[in-house]
């Protein structure tokens, strides 16, 4: 998702909601907040030696133990400024940094943003490793079979990639 998709999708709800992340492994604590917005341009090399780059924006949330969940317009404030100020992240895919009770930081995708019971749950999927060799035949939804047949094979002489 990107960032102008993000904020266009809070626009259209009650923005005095109190914005609540969640992922399979629960919500973040009420007390929250946005520690770090952060701009990146990535230049990568993949096993299959193509060369890829582009830009993402990443959102660090600080798990909060105590207080009130931030409203959404609150954080779509943050993210605005913060847009303005690093310039040029409307079109970029936006990511989010977030572990429950501040352990083991991971990376989250937006899965979607829904309004149940007075509250915007914004709810995350985890990120995960992926060969981007094998997902150019199979889809995004490969398995690690499919990654040993499609990505390394057999041989390294009949491999697509890791030569």
């Amino acid at each position: 998702m990107t960032l102008e998709k993000l904020l266009n999708e809070l626009k259209h709800l009650d923005l005095t909601l109190p914005l609540i992340f969640s992922y399979e492994g629960g919500e973040i604590g009420a007390g929250y907040h946005v520690t770090e917005i952060k701009s990146a341009h990535i230049k990568s090399i993949d096993c299959g030696r193509r060369i890829s780059e582009w830009d993402e924006m990443l959102i660090q949330l600080l798990d909060g133990p105590k207080g009130q969940h931030m409203i959404a317009s609150k954080f779509v404030n943050i993210v605005e400024h913060s847009s303005k100020v690093l310039g040029s992240l409307e079109t970029k895919p936006v990511y989010f940094e977030f572990a429950l009770k501040n352990l083991g930081l991971e990376l989250f995708s937006l899965e979607r943003i829904e309004v149940i019971e007075d509250r915007i749950l914004a709810r995350l999927i985890s990120k995960r490793a992926m060969c981007k060799p094998a997902s150019l035949f199979v889809g995004d939804n490969f398995t690690a079979d499919d990654t040993n047949s499609y990505c390394c094979g057999k041989s390294l002489s009949t491999s697509v990639c890791c030569a």
